[in-house]
């Protein structure tokens, strides 16, 4: 179990709608085709997340909570791609720049704003 425990005095900032961008533009922008798998998707969501947070002021280093909504994978019969995105959390979190981990939570929905999105990021920081 991962648990955060919130200094006195700190506020929380709450992020939702961290889609990935479009890694395909000749491609249809509601089709899987525009973003890519779950591993392509998950990065891009966390560099558009890190923008936003340097924005803000923030780093991922700020970040308490992560929820992941993931849509099932056509080539997984229907199901999320747990390793994608754990492969592509890897490279953001529990690392020598960034040695910090975070709470997270991944859920499987069956489907997003965007038909050809398969993943979206809330997240929740400590300024």
């Amino acid at each position: 179990m991962l648990g955060v425990i919130v200094p006195a005095g700190r506020g929380l900032v709450f992020l939702t709608g961290h889609t990935p961008p479009a890694v395909d533009a000749d491609a249809p922008s509601n089709r899987l085709k525009a973003f890519g798998d779950t591993y392509t998707q998950t990065v891009g969501a966390f560099q558009e997340l890190g923008r936003t947070l340097g924005l803000l002021g923030l780093n991922f280093s700020h970040l308490i909570q992560i929820r992941a909504l993931l849509v099932g994978d056509a080539a997984l019969n229907g199901r999320m791609d747990c390793e994608g995105f754990s492969r592509a959390h890897a490279e953001f979190f529990g690392t020598p720049e960034q040695p910090k981990l975070v709470a997270r939570m991944r859920m499987q929905v069956v489907g997003l704003v965007n038909p050809g999105c398969l993943v979206e990021l809330e997240v929740v920081a400590v300024r």
